[in-house]
């Protein structure tokens, strides 16, 4: 992931490191979303 957000600022923007930062960035917010609204309808929000 941090090679997907380092490309950003170095110019060199390549879909063969852009794509793995994608994925493991939609990959943490569906596991942190999922918890994030798992905790909210336990507390009752």
């Amino acid at each position: 992931m941090l090679e997907g957000v380092r490309q950003g600022f170095v110019g060199d923007v390549t879909w063969a490191l852009t794509w793995p930062a994608l994925l493991a960035l939609a990959g943490l917010v569906a596991v942190f979303g999922t918890l994030a609204v798992r905790g909210m309808l336990r507390h009752g929000f």
